[in-house]
């Protein structure tokens, strides 16, 4: 058995390192020739564009603010004023990381342009018409009027731009209504701008062409390893299956992980299973666009970086497919002693409730009803023993202890007697009160218990109080069960089918694959519910300590967001934020205060439109700070301010979204735990939060 056990170890050595080597090699399919086209009808990338029209008007005009911006808004100051630091100044700094974006731009007597190509006469240039994707001539005569001409480019062609430009008005400019709904909005005059796109992108670049050529190259890449991997998978998992069992239950490694319970076994591979492959996304994404080849090579690896990025990437895909011959290898030890006999010795709820029962059983064998006279003739004996161990030393001790036994009892039987009638007294009057009596009273004397009876007032008051207070919030409870049984209900109906599919000995391992990580899913989703519920829970009942260190306001909403960048970049959602150049230090518990900003920014990407702007201000005021979050929600809010911040409610009253519905009620709970004020506004389309807290 032990020459078998070597073999097996040396060879499962050998194919998981020739798998995960083949998968790595592969990486040299994936060419950048594969860079999916931009697409230069997404409004996305046209917007960006246009977003440098106005900021080069203002430019070529060559005057003050007070005197320029009259000529493109007809608004009072405050509007002037957004317009002025949003669409001049900010869009005018962004003008030079946006490096994909050419342009040449000419009136009023002046130029402007950030390159030295011709692209005014590119229509008559092959060589620009080569080095360039994309170009577009837009003018605006004395009236403002549009025209424009793609200068015989292709991919400009078959589009309106006269459109594209009112819409891009439209969409980009609409939060000047916040400041004044009569402002109105006017097109440049005497200008010409030439814009043009080259072939050869810059990565380096905050423009919307970059970002869109990355997602896709980066989609390219992953799509194009995927099969590779599904294939080393398989070939293992093979492996296994056909690998006589009786020798891979012998071997350590496989041995000893699964004499862990199922329930923590699973959660274990479970998070394994998300882990590693995080891992392997971000090593084929960085892999493949040289981003860890400069890092080694910077840190001092020099010829030796594609060596140890070679190593890292076939380390990760080892880890992933021994976790997959793992798993095959437990699904067989599971068939080998039978399901129900596994489920019998290996699970961890069977022994707790094995274990629990016995306790029960010994519990339950003890009465607690036995009659006053023997309870009192127990207590007798043993004093009745105690003395007459005593009294063995005199003459007459044993007779003296007799008489004495027999007097204490009749004394302690009619104590307890009228002890008794008191306690019935008492008890008596509180089942009443347990029926819903509250109009029973203690008036007589009831001896010992007297100060109970005085609590007993106390707590029929307090009780009928509570009744009166529970009366008022059933329809909340009502709603929140509902709540409650429908989000719970969701998740754990999927697990079970999805557990049910799974012992289908005849699923291919690609449908199996997909159940789980369905399972996985909904599992995550179930935990994260619960999770949310007791943290909420534990906040209304004041059950949290607080930890108060100094804090950095703009610093931690900054950490936040940029923590939550993939999930913004999903909906391609622009922040403006207007933070105080001054650091805002208060004394708040960090950990508490970061969820609050972190749930508020998670509710932002859940619901808001995609491609529109979302808006943070931090206002110091002399004895408080407001945060104020703003976006533009995606679907119609068809319940309440208050509603809002309730447990499980949700903006999407048909609660499809994958959200608890608890998110702002923390979010409140951990404000007003730390004395500040929480609220939301709605206005439209526009949410708004504010969260204030006093300095």
């Amino acid at each position: 058995m032990k020459k078998k056990k070597i073999i097996f170890s040396i060879l499962t050595i050998i194919i998981i390192f020739i798998s995960s080597t083949s998968v790595y090699y592969c990486y040299n399919v994936v060419e950048n020739s594969n860079k999916k086209s931009i697409n230069f009808t997404n409004n996305t990338i046209l917007y960006d564009i246009l977003d440098n029209v106005y900021p080069l008007s203002f430019q070529l005009d060559n005057v003050g603010k007070k005197e320029g911006i009259p000529k493109y808004l007809t608004a009072n100051e405050e509007a002037s004023e957004v317009f002025y630091h949003n669409n001049i100044l900010y869009s005018r700094e962004l003008m030079s990381e946006k490096k994909n974006i050419k342009y040449y731009a000419e009136g009023n007597n002046n130029k402007l342009g950030n390159t030295n190509d011709d692209i005014k006469n590119i229509q008559n240039n092959t060589d620009l018409t080569d080095k360039y994707q994309w170009y577009l001539k837009i003018a605006f005569n004395e009236k403002g009027e549009l025209t424009y001409d793609t200068l015989g480019c292709p991919i400009a062609g078959n589009q309106n731009y006269e459109l594209v430009w009112n819409n891009f008005k439209q969409t980009y400019f609409q939060y000047l209504d916040e400041y004044d709904t009569n402002a109105i909005l006017h097109n440049p005059t005497n200008i010409t701008i030439y814009f043009a796109v080259p072939y050869k992108l810059n990565t380096n670049s905050i423009d919307a062409i970059a970002y869109y050529n990355e997602s896709n190259l980066n989609n390219t890449n992953v799509e194009t390893i995927i099969p590779f991997a599904f294939i080393a998978i398989i070939a293992v998992c093979l492996y296994m299956l056909l690998y006589p069992h009786e020798i891979v239950k012998e071997v350590g490694i496989f041995k000893y992980p699964a004499k862990i319970k199922l329930e923590p076994l699973v959660i274990g591979i479970v998070l394994s299973y998300i882990g590693i492959i995080k891992i392997i996304y971000g090593l084929i994404i960085d892999t493949l666009n040289g981003y860890y080849i400069n890092k080694l090579t910077i840190i001092g690896f020099g010829q030796h970086s594609e060596l140890i990025l070679g190593a890292m990437n076939i380390l990760s895909w080892a880890g992933l497919l021994f976790l997959s011959m793992f798993c095959i290898f437990y699904l067989k030890s599971i068939f080998k002693v039978g399901f129900i006999n596994f489920i019998k010795n290996n699970t961890i709820c069977i022994w707790l409730f094995q274990n629990i029962n016995k306790l029960i059983n010994k519990v339950s064998s003890f009465d607690i009803n036995d009659d006053i006279n023997k309870i009192i003739l127990k207590i007798v004996l043993v004093n009745c023993l105690i003395i007459s161990i005593i009294c063995c030393f005199f003459t007459f001790g044993i007779f003296f202890s007799l008489i004495y036994s027999t007097i204490l009892f009749v004394i302690l039987k009619n104590k307890f007697n009228e002890f008794k009638n008191d306690y019935d007294i008492l008890l008596n009057a509180v089942k009443r009160l347990s029926n819903g009596d509250f109009d029973v009273e203690i008036n007589q004397d009831i001896g010992m218990f007297n100060s109970l009876g005085t609590e007993f007032t106390n707590i029929k008051n307090g009780f009928e109080k509570a009744v009166n207070e529970e009366v008022k919030s059933q329809k909340m409870k009502t709603e929140l069960i509902s709540n409650v049984s429908h989000d719970l209900k969701t998740p754990l109906t999927s697990i079970i089918t999805y557990v049910d599919l799974l012992k289908n000995d005849n699923l291919s391992p690609n449908k199996r694959n997909e159940y789980i990580e369905t399972l996985d899913r909904n599992s995550l989703r179930l935990k994260n519910l619960i999770h949310d519920l007791f943290e909420v829970s534990k906040a209304n009942s004041g059950n949290i300590k607080l930890n108060f260190v100094n804090v950095d306001l703009v610093a931690l909403i900054q950490q936040t967001k940029f923590e939550l960048t993939d999930k913004f970049n999903e909906k391609n959602l622009t922040f403006k934020t207007n933070f105080p150049e001054e650091k805002i230090i208060l004394s708040l518990d960090s950990s508490k205060t970061y969820r609050i900003f972190e749930n508020l920014l998670i509710n932002i990407s859940k619901y808001a439109l995609e491609n529109t702007r979302v808006y943070i201000d931090i206002i110091s005021h002399k004895d408080e700070v407001k945060i104020i979050f703003k976006n533009i929600s995606a679907d119609e809010i068809k319940v309440s301010e208050d509603e809002l911040v309730e447990r499980f409610i949700q903006g999407d009253t048909s609660r499809n979204t994958s959200g608890s519905g608890l998110g702002l009620a923390i979010a409140k709970s951990f404000t007003e735990l730390q004395n500040g004020i929480f609220k939301v506004n709605v206005d439209g389309d526009l949410f708004k939060a504010i969260v204030i807290f006093k300095k």
